[in-house]
């Protein structure tokens, strides 16, 4: 890991690291969605991903890390599309045609890609992980409820 200033950061991350947790964690979100989290093993995940067992260990320390991050990435996903809505609709002018555009774009994009199976994995693993699910309903759905 490079140790160059940044404005930002203080350090870099390896870009082959960057590349394998990009790999490691768009297959394991398939291989969830298709087995849920029990039937899921890191080594489903690893072959799914083209990479090594130990590579997925040094990216993530175990199975459950990686489904906080893959749960992760979709509550910040809707999130952002959250405070975009809100925004969005706040400075409108012609707010009714701005909710119409929104709840296009909101349609589309919970419909269109992997929104949906991924609530409905978090569902399924409420029990297992409470509190994540309670912070996705706050940041998520709740965030656009509370908007509209």
């Amino acid at each position: 890991m490079s140790t160059q200033p940044t404005a930002d950061r203080t350090d870099y991350e390896d870009p082959r690291i960057t590349r394998s947790r990009a790999l490691i964690m768009d297959a394991a979100a398939r291989v969830f969605l298709q087995r849920g989290y029990p039937g899921t093993s890191v080594d489903d995940i690893a072959a799914e991903a083209g990479v090594s067992k130990r590579t997925v260990y040094n990216v993530f320390d175990d199975k459950e890390q990686l489904f906080r991050a893959i749960i992760g990435r979709a509550i910040a996903t809707a999130e952002r599309f959250s405070l975009e809505f809100a925004s969005t609709t706040a400075e409108a002018d012609d707010v009714e045609a701005a909710l119409i555009a929104l709840a296009r774009e909101l349609a589309a994009s919970v419909l269109g890609g992997r929104v949906v199976p991924l609530r409905r994995l978090l569902i399924g693993e409420a029990s297992r992980f409470p509190e994540f699910a309670a912070d996705y309903y706050e940041r998520a759905p709740g965030r656009v409820m509370a908007a509209v």
